[in-house]
């Protein structure tokens, strides 16, 4: 990357309101060195204006992309939580190295579209459809590179799950009825193999 200059007729630094003529330099690195607000329009060549309401890049620190293959398809009447997480597992059991690639690059495309620059992926697909352990990270090292294609910053957060459900909070079983708590005691099976 060269070094660069935007200039923001208007942008948001942390305040009350938005400051005016703000400048932005970048340094080679891409790291900006560099916020002034109160400046004027640069005229060198180069710099490129920004109209409108400049705003950092959003974070999203909760993203599971794989999901996005479930979108409008837990939206019918009647079901319940194991009902969609039955659904889940099936999608899972489908998502190979390759297709993970092609299906996280369009989430975080889309991501990017809505301002978010960053994104915290939850990753917990660590194994092929046999319960086996894939070579080299190939799950993990497949969302990285959904991240560089799609040209967003991520930190891949590793999770493990160790049970197939949800745990009872309290004596009382935490507001979980008695076929959820027998569910979270359960050894993961099929498909819930790839979460461990």
């Amino acid at each position: 990357m060269t070094a660069r200059t935007w200039w923001a007729e208007l942008a948001w630094l942390g305040g009350p309101d938005a400051a005016s003529g703000v400048r932005i330099d970048c340094d080679d690195d891409g790291i900006i060195r560099a916020v002034v607000a109160g400046s004027p329009r640069p005229e060198r060549p180069g710099v490129e204006v920004l109209r409108g309401l400049t705003i950092p890049g959003l974070v999203n620190c909760h993203s599971h992309a794989f999901h996005r293959a479930l979108r409008a398809r837990t939206q019918s009447a009647g079901g319940d939580f194991w009902s969609w997480r039955t659904l889940m597992y099936r999608v899972a059991e489908l998502i190979e190295p390759d297709s993970y690639v092609d299906l996280a690059a369009a989430v975080y495309a889309e991501m990017l579209l809505a301002g978010i620059t960053t994104v915290g992926e939850f990753h917990y697909l660590h194994h092929d459809r046999h319960g086996r352990a894939y070579e080299d990270q190939a799950m993990e090292a497949a969302v990285v590179e959904a991240a560089r294609v799609a040209g967003i910053r991520i930190t891949v957060l590793d999770t493990c799950y160790l049970a197939a459900g949800i745990e009872a909070s309290s004596e009382a079983g935490g507001g979980v009825g008695p076929t959820a708590r027998t569910r979270a005691a359960a050894p993961l099976q099929g498909a819930q193999r790839r979460f461990s």
